[in-house]
């Protein structure tokens, strides 16, 4: 296991459990719609006031928290 992240999730760690990966953010795009479905036609954009979830222990917050350098407590 890396010891940070440094592509996506560049900095990022969760604040409580210090995990790396993975993360549930709330992202926004943008998509062609039709009336029988979507495609999908840009990339997926989120910034630090964005929600983020730790797919490892569930902390929730905004992408700024998990952007810290500190891990705050332990499992």
């Amino acid at each position: 296991m890396s010891k940070k992240n440094t592509n996506c999730l560049d900095g990022m760690r969760c604040p409580k459990c210090g995990s790396l990966e993975p993360m549930y953010i709330s992202a926004t795009c943008t998509v062609k719609v039709y009336d029988d479905g979507t495609d999908e036609t840009g990339d997926f954009d989120w910034d630090k006031n964005s929600s983020c979830t730790c797919g490892l222990c569930g902390f929730d917050g905004l992408v700024a928290a998990f952007m810290g350098k500190e891990v705050v407590s332990c499992l």
